[in-house]
This record gives C-alpha cells, sequence and structure tokens, in this order.
C-alpha cells in the first residue's frame, strides 16, 4: 500500500526496489552491531527499548518525508533500528524461559 502513495508521487519502480533493498540490507547487517553491544555487556531490555523506540521514530519520520533521498535515508535507518528487534527478543526468550519449554516459547 505504501508503495502505491510513492509511485503517485512520480518514483519509479526502479526507485521503489532501491528503498526495499536499503531497508533490507542494513536490516541483514545490523545485527552484528547489536549483538556486540549485547556481549559487551549492554542490556539486552535497554538495546531492545532502544530499537524499538528508534524504529518507531524512524518509522514516523518516514511517513512525514519529503523526497526520495530523505526517505532512502531514512529507510537506511529504519533497517538498522529493526536489526535489534529480532535476535535480542529471541535471546531474552531462551533466558527466562525453561529449557523443556523452549519449542512452545518460539512457536
Amino acid at each position: 500500500a505504501s508503495f502505491k502513495v510513492l509511485e503517485k508521487q512520480g518514483l519509479s519502480p526502479g526507485k521503489l526496489g532501491m528503498l526495499s533493498m536499503s531497508q533490507g540490507f542494513f536490516l541483514a547487517t545490523s545485527g552484528i552491531f547489536w549483538a556486540s553491544l549485547a556481549d559487551r555487556g549492554v542490556s539486552r531490555k535497554v538495546l531492545l527499548a532502544a530499537g524499538t523506540l528508534s524504529w518507531g521514530v524512524m518509522t514516523i519520520l518516514i511517513g512525514l518525508a519529503d523526497g526520495f533521498y530523505v526517505i532512502f535515508l531514512l529507510r537506511c535507518f529504519n533497517g538498522i533500528a529493526l536489526a535489534a528487534l529480532g535476535p535480542l527478543c529471541q535471546s531474552i526468550i531462551a533466558e527466562v524461559s525453561d529449557p523443556s519449554e523452549l519449542g512452545a516459547a518460539f512457536g
């Protein structure tokens, strides 16, 4: 649905693909950053809260942004923030769950 709005603003399919690719690239590569912070002793709950807050703020800013390059940059930062959520959630769930219940905890 959001791409339909962007198409109406005159963005080509190539530029729309670049927007998706930028977020996906940083999502795939930024998990290492968050993991290294967690390994160095930064609280995973604090990192998870920071990642969630950053992700929300970036999403709002993307909605307010005007112009391809601003949206592109914000989507990059959105991917970096979003990269925190999966691995940190999984490690917290694994820590607080009983080993015999891990299968159910992870669905």
